[in-house]
């Protein structure tokens, strides 16, 4: 292992890496299963289906991915041995505050241990289980199978062993989530994105509409956080990005206020994608064609209060806001 500091590790999750990757999960089974490590305190949830986004280099670069596999290479852990990760979080604190990485895969965690040992990782004592701690950075670790570790700061950590040991404390609790879980269940996205909003965010409407818009903006790409700021307020969102070709479809589900709220927003949106097409027809200038044929290609759902969007966005789009 390489003699890295892990203040790297975990900045990384403070930044772009927590919502960097807006694309899908693996599958329902696997998805459940993480999230069910994800504590309650977290507000912002990114599932990626390592196995699939590593080959693809598009969805890699949409991730952030070279910083993702610099991460696995400073705990030794060899990048191809993970198939599934979650990052959780708030993107908006300080680095010293709750941010996490849960990761399952073919590795041996007990080889892990003793290759962090080895390092200088020490060993401590919590409520009869073990943790691991860097000296380097304060950095936390812990084991939750032979294949399922959680790294991050002591918080997340500790965070995290409470939401696996107690339903009550955990993210998949949150009425946003469960709102907005059942529109990607069963479907195949290589990341899934979900931020459900604390109470304190969603007493103040403004603050809740730029919370999520950087949260957008942090994946990468930058029209869906002109999208979201189109939507305006919602206690949660949640938004898939997958793969074909030259184009990148988009599911983004968002649960407002209220019914009233979610009606006023989806009559928003067919206004925006009528105006789309009047872009289109009138052949704008190249730069400002792609969005206009994203927003053309949007479908807008209205279920009660929540409102589902589907669109596709062009490979301009979409890596307008990544950096090689």
């Amino acid at each position: 292992m390489k003699n890295s500091n892990f203040k790297f590790s975990l900045s990384l999750l403070a930044g772009g890496l927590l919502i960097s990757c807006l694309a899908a999960c693996t599958g329902s089974n696997h998805q459940r299963t993480l999230l069910s490590y994800v504590p309650s305190s977290s507000y912002a949830v990114l599932a990626v289906n390592w196995k699939t986004v590593s080959k693809d280099p598009d969805l890699k670069r949409i991730c952030k991915g070279a910083e993702i596999e610099k991460l696995f290479a400073q705990l030794g852990l060899a990048q191809e041995t993970v198939s599934e990760f979650v990052v959780y979080g708030d993107p908006r604190a300080a680095a010293a505050s709750s941010k996490g990485l849960i990761a399952k895969g073919s590795f041996d965690t007990s080889e892990l241990v003793k290759q962090l040992l080895k390092t200088g990782w020490a060993e401590q004592e919590l409520e009869e289980r073990r943790v691991y701690v860097n000296p380097k950075d304060a950095s936390w670790l812990t084991t939750f199978d032979k294949n399922v570790f959680v790294l991050g700061t002591e918080s997340a950590v500790k965070d995290a062993i409470g939401a696996r040991t107690s339903q009550d404390k955990r993210f998949t609790l949150h009425p946003a989530y469960k709102a907005l879980s059942p529109r990607f269940e069963g479907k195949q996205y290589p990341i899934l994105m979900m931020v459900a909003l604390p109470q304190a965010s969603q007493d103040m409407a403004k603050a809740a509409v730029q919370l999520t818009s950087a949260a957008m903006n942090l994946a990468g790409v930058g029209p869906l956080g002109d999208l979201l700021d189109k939507i305006g307020y919602a206690q949660g969102l949640a938004c898939a990005i997958s793969h074909e070709d030259e184009y990148f479809p988009v599911a983004l589900s968002a649960v407002m206020r209220d019914e009233e709220s979610a009606k006023f927003v989806s009559g928003a949106l067919n206004l925006l994608r009528g105006l789309g097409v009047m872009v289109s027809k009138n052949q704008a200038p190249q730069p400002d064609r792609d969005p206009a044929r994203a927003i053309q290609t949007m479908s807008v759902e209205r279920n009660r209060e929540v409102v589902s969007i589907k669109m596709t966005m062009s490979r301009r789009d979409v890596m307008s806001g990544t950096k090689p």
